[in-house]
């Protein structure tokens, strides 16, 4: 029986991986390089490190260099969470809550995007456990993060579900035993296949929880 949902953040409770991948073409265009929209997609679910290795190794500068031209460019174009979240996110948490379900947060972002997010969307006391894998330095599509959550949780593979969007999340929680709903994207296009559903709303994660209550 369902007891617990572990969510991704970044794709799943906020708009942000869209917004990465347009701040990232924008950030190139500005320093004079054109775009691969297609490796800029694949960094989808990856950490800002891989993002700042890619943008060196494109612009021909060390890593110090490009995550500072990076950061800055981001300092200047910020994230807003209420701007960026999703519809049905809070909808959901609360649905999830009412019904006595644990509730934990595993994410490959940086703790502290992690916790602004949470407190300026109101998410924050929704949630029972928040991880980060840069803690573990070890992200996704490194199992860790789940199964380290797991085990915070007390609870098998069985009594939970995970809530992801992209390949390496989806990677991640396969390798550590779970069952994952994968919210797709018809923007980036995703490749989701390993998921166990593949869903286009929020909403839909309420029917599938419903499901897996009573068996």
């Amino acid at each position: 029986m369902l007891k617990g949902i572990i969510f991704d953040l970044d794709g799943v409770l906020i708009n942000s991986e869209r917004k990465s991948v347009e701040d990232n073409r924008d950030f190139l265009w500005e320093n004079g390089v054109e775009p691969n929209m297609r490796d800029l997609i694949a960094l989808v679910g990856t950490t800002d490190l891989d993002n700042f290795a890619y943008m060196a190794k494109i612009l021909k500068v060390d890593f110090a260099t490009a995550q500072a031209m990076l950061e800055r460019y981001i300092d200047e174009h910020p994230m807003h969470g209420p701007e960026i979240l999703m519809p049905g996110a809070i909808s959901l948490l609360e649905f999830l809550k009412n019904r006595g379900l644990v509730i934990a947060l595993a994410s490959n972002s940086p703790l502290d995007f992690v916790d602004r997010m949470l407190d300026e969307c109101g998410m924050r006391p929704f949630f029972d456990h928040i991880v980060s894998g840069r803690t573990l330095n070890r992200c996704k599509p490194d199992p860790a993060i789940y199964l380290y959550s797991m085990k915070q949780l007390g609870l098998s593979p069985e009594e939970l579900l995970v809530i992801e969007d992209s390949p390496y999340g989806v990677e991640a929680a396969v390798r550590a035993g779970l069952r994952v709903a994968s919210l797709r994207d018809p923007v980036l296009e995703l490749d989701l296949s390993q998921a166990t559903w593949q869903i286009d709303s929020l909403d839909q994660i309420k029917d599938i929880v419903k499901q897996e209550m009573i068996l």
